[in-house]
């Protein structure tokens, strides 16, 4: 009897800590125009849906703006994706001339520091994994990540991780 109790109360246990996963709550699917992503010294960033997208002929520009979990930090997140043909691909920012992530923090000046992954500068990846079709147009998805160093000012680089995103293409 006591080992099926035991049992018993490992396996809700182990239920329980899968479901919360450490306190954590999943997140949700991104909506159409969003970007989110975990940046060290300001939390999690989610622009929901506010994601200004660009076509240039080349790259794709991703910037979308959100005020800083601090509540004084306004921060506006770049991406500049190339075109590739092919679907999946992923890009070494460092490597390629015309790939960036920028992190502008915006000063109540209206000034900004930057802290970027460009080549020569810092490091980082940009995946996208789908483009698709729906009754809102072209979608396109994908996932990012790196280390963005200062580059207006001296400073302490900035990492990203598990950002993701999923816009209209204009």
């Amino acid at each position: 009897m006591r080992r099926i109790y035991l049992l018993v109360v490992s396996v809700a246990l182990a239920i329980t800590a899968a479901a919360c996963n450490n306190g954590v709550e999943p997140f949700l699917p991104l909506v159409n125009n969003e970007m989110r992503a975990s940046i060290s010294d300001y939390g999690t960033f989610d622009s929901k849906p506010d994601v200004n997208t660009q076509f240039d002929g080349s790259n794709y520009i991703l910037k979308a703006p959100i005020l800083g979990e601090s509540g004084s930090d306004t921060l506006v997140l770049t991406l500049v994706i190339p075109k590739r043909d092919t679907i999946p691909y992923t890009i070494a920012v460092e490597n390629d001339a015309a790939a960036q992530i920028d992190l502008c923090v915006q000063q109540q000046s209206g000034s900004c520091i930057n802290f970027d992954a460009k080549q020569g500068l810092g490091s980082a990846a940009i995946t996208v994994n789908s483009i698709t079709t729906d009754a809102s147009g072209r979608i396109m998805q994908g996932t990012f990540s790196g280390i963005l160093q200062p580059s207006s000012t001296p400073g302490t680089a900035r990492t990203i991780t598990n950002g993701e995103f999923k816009i209209i293409l204009p």
